[in-house]
Formats: C-alpha cells, sequence, structure tokens
C-alpha cells in the first residue's frame, strides 16, 4: 500500500490546550484583576492566577475565529453562512439527539453538514475538540493500524486518538462502508457506543436511513434484529441521531 495522504483528514479542533467553560460571564472584570488575571492570595502571598471574565471571553471569541477558519477550510467548497438545502433546522432543535442528513447524491447533506458544524461552533459557550471525517478515512485508519510501515500505523494510532478525544464527530458518507467484516462491524459499534455513553455529538451523513444502513450487518446483527426487532447497532444510532431527509432547494 502506498503512503497516506492526510491531508483530506481534519484535525481541526485536536488542539485546543484548555476545555474552560464560560457561562454566562459578565462583560466586566472582577474586582482584583490585573492584565486579565486574578490572583489567588494566601496569607499576604500571590499563589497562583485565573483567567478573569474579560479574558475568558476573549480566549474563547479567539477560539471560535481560528475554528471557525478551519470549517471554512475543510468545507471550502460550500457558503456556510446558509445552507440550500430544507430542512433549515435551528441548531437548538436537536437537544440531545443529533441527525442522520440522508438523501441523494447532491442534495446538500456535506454543506449541512458544515453549515451545522459552523453553528455548534458560533453558539458554544465553551472551546471543544471536533473532527469531521468520511467513512473512508475511518477505513483507512482502521486498515493501517496495522500497515506493515511504522509511519503509517503512526499515522493511524494519532488518527484513532483524535477521534477518541473528539467531543463531536461529523461522518460523512457512512453507507460508503465497503465490505462489512465483523471487524469493521465492531469497530463502527464502538464509535457509536463510546459517543452514546460518553455523550458526544455526531452528526452523520448517508443516502439511506438508519435501518438501510444497518441491514448490511449480518455478523450477529441479523439474528438479533430478526429476534428483537432492533439489533444493538441499529439502536445505538437511533439513541444517538435522528433522522433528517436532506432536500436540495430548486
Amino acid at each position: 500500500m502506498g503512503k497516506r495522504d492526510v491531508g483530506t483528514f481534519s484535525t481541526a479542533g485536536m488542539f485546543v490546550l484548555s476545555e474552560t467553560a464560560v457561562e454566562n460571564e459578565p462583560e466586566t472584570c472582577k474586582l482584583g484583576c490585573e492584565d486579565g488575571y486574578i490572583p489567588k492570595w494566601e496569607n499576604g502571598r500571590v499563589v497562583g492566577v485565573s483567567d478573569c471574565e474579560c479574558r475568558r471571553h476573549k480566549l474563547l471569541a479567539d477560539w471560535k475565529q481560528r475554528q471557525i477558519a478551519e470549517v471554512r477550510l475543510v468545507f471550502k467548497k460550500f457558503d456556510l453562512d446558509n445552507t440550500v438545502s430544507d430542512p433549515k433546522i435551528p441548531l437548538l432543535h436537536w437537544g440531545k439527539k443529533w441527525p442522520w442528513l440522508m438523501g441523494r447524491t447532491g442534495q446538500g447533506k456535506t454543506h449541512y453538514s458544515g453549515y451545522l458544524l459552523k453553528q455548534l461552533i458560533q453558539s458554544s459557550n465553551k472551546r471543544f475538540k471536533w473532527v469531521r471525517l468520511t467513512m473512508k478515512d475511518f477505513l483507512d485508519v482502521l486498515e493501517l493500524k496495522r500497515s506493515d510501515d511504522k509511519g503509517e500505523r503512526q499515522w493511524a494510532r494519532e488518527m484513532q486518538e483524535r477521534i477518541d478525544e473528539a467531543d463531536a464527530v461529523f461522518m460523512n458518507d457512512i453507507d460508503k462502508v465497503g465490505n462489512l467484516t465483523a471487524s469493521r462491524q465492531e469497530e463502527l459499534y464502538s464509535l457509536a457506543d463510546t459517543c452514546y455513553e460518553k455523550g458526544k455529538k455526531l452528526c452523520v451523513s448517508s443516502n439511506g436511513s438508519i435501518a438501510d444502513f444497518c441491514m448490511g450487518f449480518n455478523h450477529g446483527e441479523k439474528a438479533l434484529r430478526d429476534r428483537d426487532g432492533l439489533a444493538p447497532i441499529q439502536r445505538r444510532f437511533m439513541d444517538l441521531c435522528e433522522e433528517i431527509k436532506v432536500v436540495r432547494q430548486i
């Protein structure tokens, strides 16, 4: 196998230095603010400092600006201030569930996912880690973890860590999974289960529904689906996502 071109795999949001929450902080500093920091005193001595509110707001605003610029690079073909597709659903609608964007090729699913990611960053009150990848990227990570090439294995491990650490995962073309081997099925369930257990956001695009996607899972899933109506992978994706049909505006 040739060297993996890693340029298409977005690692944006992976280099956040802190996860400091900023929840409805006032615009003015507290008494005692010195050059953006609040000193912590013990026995008449400064033993530490913390960011004041104005500094927190500045750090968050700077982070949003950098992340949105990165999102525009990742989705450079699209105008992320608008979406060409319906429905134009406000970000606040999603709550605990996130969209499984489904529709035919060319209807605007990728555009819509970039639009939602930009909204998520703009509306966030804290810095977070995100990653955008395609199913091909995900499969490359799985394959190259077992590569004979040390560099490819290292790249795959680093990418897996970034997927694991992300607070929000945006996966395009999840239905382009190819041959659904038992190991691929296990890795997909692990991804969905981790997102569910850790409360991560998961936005997925696919040509079909969750049920359509899961019909290809045969290693133990089919028997459970026949018995219970829903197999574990399908249940996890339905716990995480709400199906939204995307239709391009004429």
